[in-house]
């Protein structure tokens, strides 16, 4: 009784992100994900095969792996996936090359020095300060390293691009339309 007490000021007074991730994936409640994604995740995987130059590559917010487990392995040397649930990092299926972590985005210190691209795929909209989350991976990229960022289409998200898009430059962008919604997907690269 305690624990059920204790986990619903976790997930409804105090709205711990991790407890309400962790609480979702347990429930099974983004498993319908995994068919409704798959026109942005064809858009994101082409994106991804252009620019990855068999690189290394960190996506941030990577819940169950979706997008990693759709995309092939020999377009890149090294894949890291982060998420705030260990419940669906529990559920993802790394190969020799991959790792996954449970961590928070806006503290995480990725484990590889350099990174070719660096995915954000709806998970700004979570971020306390998007442009500022942005800003602190870029640091993680190489030379010649891109982001990958795709949000739906909302008002919010006109904000974080045009927050984002003052400091970076579009390499290649898409739109995808699906069920009445929109989402956009870009390649960025930070202006010199």
């Amino acid at each position: 009784m305690i624990d059920k007490i204790v986990q619903f000021f976790r997930l409804k007074v105090f709205r711990i992100s991790r407890y309400r991730w962790d609480y979702q994936y347990s429930k099974g409640m983004w498993d319908g994900l995994r068919n409704k994604e798959m026109d942005r995740i064809i858009v994101a995987e082409e994106m991804l095969t252009r620019f990855s130059k068999f690189g290394n590559v960190l996506e941030i917010g990577c819940g169950e792996g979706i997008f990693y487990n759709h995309i092939n392995e020999n377009i890149y040397s090294f894949y890291e996936g982060i998420d705030i649930s260990s419940v669906a990092i529990d559920k993802t299926k790394p190969n020799s090359k991959t790792i996954f972590e449970a961590a928070d985005m806006e503290t995480y210190v990725p484990s590889k020095l350099k990174y070719s691209v660096i995915v954000f795929n709806e998970v700004l909209f979570y971020s306390k300060n998007p442009f500022h989350l942005v800003n602190r991976y870029v640091k993680f990229l190489d030379e010649s390293g891109i982001l990958m960022i795709g949000m739906y289409d909302t008002p919010k998200s006109i904000i974080i691009w045009k927050d984002i898009l003052i400091q970076y430059t579009i390499l290649e962008s898409k739109n995808i339309y699906q069920d009445g919604k929109s989402w956009t997907y870009k390649v960025l690269i930070p202006k010199n």
